[in-house]
């Protein structure tokens, strides 16, 4: 594969690289709130199961819980904002 410079890609090569880079980033995305969404799921389960149990083990509980909260991949949306935000810096240009 040859190495271009910006000035002599033509706009579909920009085109086509754009849509499979785009495509790939969503994707990474999705896995990233996938995983997330997952892990938070993980801490609630172990979370909800400890607050049963009672005394000092409910504190504990309590935690567990806490940190699965808010059920949202907060990872994902940050870095999503960040590329968006990237996006619109490079269109500016």
């Amino acid at each position: 594969m040859a190495v271009h410079t910006a000035d002599d890609r033509s706009i579909g090569e920009v085109v086509q690289r754009l849509s499979a880079q785009t495509g790939q980033l969503v994707r990474q995305e999705l896995r990233l709130a996938q995983l997330e969404l997952q892990e938070k799921g993980r801490h609630a389960g172990i979370g909800a199961g400890i607050f049963g149990a009672a005394g000092i083990t409910a504190l504990v509980g309590r935690k567990e819980v806490g940190d699965a909260s808010p059920l949202k991949p907060e990872q994902a949306i940050q870095t999503t904002r960040h590329d968006v935000e990237h996006l619109r810096e490079s269109a500016r240009r």
